[in-house]
């Protein structure tokens, strides 16, 4: 959290893919350049950082809204996304074991 905090500037967050119907992020020299369900090397968390006035109103998903704004800086972020029961059950799991996968 405190790396995120403190940078400056725009930047995606992602992460391990690990849930059932993940959002994944394509990463090429440290910028996300493309959001696809079907591939990519992390899993995007949901966590950004735009400027508001880069965005326009939209009844789209978070991710398809700051999708034409790409490439922006990604930041690897160490979380478990739940976004199903099973993931929540592995996620449960996953504290119970000590935050160990």
């Amino acid at each position: 959290m405190k790396m995120i905090l403190e940078h400056d500037g725009e930047f995606i967050c992602g992460t391990t893919i690990s849930t059932d119907d993940p959002v994944k992020v394509t990463v090429n020299n440290c910028n996300v350049v493309k959001f696809s369900r079907e591939y990519g090397d992390f899993e995007w968390t949901g966590v950004c950082c735009v400027k508001k006035d880069r965005l326009k109103p939209s009844d789209q998903h978070v991710y398809q809204m700051i999708e034409h704004l790409l490439p922006i800086k990604h930041l690897f972020i160490r979380t478990k996304e739940i976004d199903t029961p099973d993931d929540y059950n592995r996620a449960v799991a996953r504290v119970k074991n000590n935050f160990k996968d």
